[in-house]
């Protein structure tokens, strides 16, 4: 019987991720597994049976919605969608978060009680980053409230820092920072509470992230948005 694949999942993906491709006759007693491509980069497997395979997404993929072939199913092309890279050149601690606007908010934390040029920065929807704030020590955890103004928490000082629309920093509220975690949530939370309950809504969004994934890496914090 020849190789046919019968589903995908999961139909969201980014680099390094792991899918499942489910099917039958995959022919895994052969010298060699069958080969897996995503887009037009060959994946690794990391594990097969006649019915199953599951593979990494290999780096190189474009973002959007790629094919996904196995060679010993010829014919046989299932689909999944890829996440984009929307900001890079961050260290991200906690989620970033959007605002009414669409603009997305996002920290370089740095290493404990490093000071950095640029503590937030704001990425316009159509991808523009900008600096947002500077001098918060190790930003951490950020909410926006109903007025649409942002919270962050310093996990080096313990203090929650409210930053206007006008990007005017003030100091917040100092909260006991947890032993494990070093995170100042309790403010944050109540922030998140008064944006969920208020008259404005807050906005969610993600591109089929990461995280996923987050862009992560130590690089140098004044680098754009590729």
């Amino acid at each position: 019987m020849p190789a046919r694949v019968t589903a995908v999942h999961p139909l969201s993906a980014i680099e390094g991720g792991r899918i499942t491709i489910e099917g039958a006759g995959f022919p895994v007693d052969e010298p060699l597994p069958p080969e897996v491509r995503i887009g037009e980069q060959r994946a690794r497997i990391v594990s097969a049976s006649p019915t199953r395979i599951d593979v990494v997404v290999p780096a190189g993929v474009e973002g959007g919605r790629a094919t996904v072939r196995v060679a010993s199913a010829p014919g046989e092309t299932a689909f999944i969608d890829i996440a984009a890279t929307y900001a890079t050149g961050l260290h991200q601690v906690d989620n970033p978060v959007f605002d009414r606007d669409g603009n997305l908010y996002v920290t370089y934390s740095g290493t404990r009680g490093q000071q950095v040029p640029v503590s937030i920065f704001r990425v316009r929807p159509n991808g523009t980053r900008e600096t947002f704030s500077s001098g918060i020590v190790n930003p951490t955890s950020m909410a926006i409230d109903s007025e649409g103004r942002l919270y962050a928490s310093s996990r080096f000082e313990g203090i929650v820092y409210r930053v206007n629309r006008s990007r005017t920093i003030s100091g917040w509220r100092a909260v006991s920072r947890s032993r494990r975690t070093g995170r100042c949530s309790s403010a944050i939370d109540r922030a998140r509470s008064s944006a969920s309950t208020g008259r404005g809504t807050r906005r969610r969004s993600r591109r089929c992230r990461p995280a996923s994934r987050r862009s992560t890496s130590r690089s140098d914090p004044t680098n754009r948005c590729t």
